[in-house]
């Protein structure tokens, strides 16, 4: 599956769980996760988005770092299935 096609089913699902999901453009900043998903309950998750073969860059990789290092929950994400997971792990 393509990262596209991940990234469109991981947004979908964020929002059938009432998230307001929006996509991150290289314009903005590089190396930032490719989504930025708002909870209803405020909470505030970053995903990057890779297939499983997909490998960060070393910017991915410093820019992952830098965000955890603020306490930022950041994930690094291959399926929606993965994306369900860390959603019921945190509650939602």
């Amino acid at each position: 599956m393509l990262e596209r096609q991940i990234q469109q089913k991981v947004l979908h699902y964020c929002k059938s769980k009432g998230a307001e999901v929006f996509k991150v453009g290289a314009e903005s900043q590089r190396g930032l996760p490719d989504l930025l998903v708002v909870m209803p309950t405020g909470c505030v998750l970053l995903l990057e988005i890779k297939t499983e073969k997909g490998r960060l860059s070393k910017l991915q990789e410093r820019m992952i770092r830098i965000l955890r290092g603020n306490k930022a929950n950041v994930f690094v994400v291959r399926s929606v299935d993965e994306v369900k997971t860390i959603l019921e792990d945190l509650g939602f």
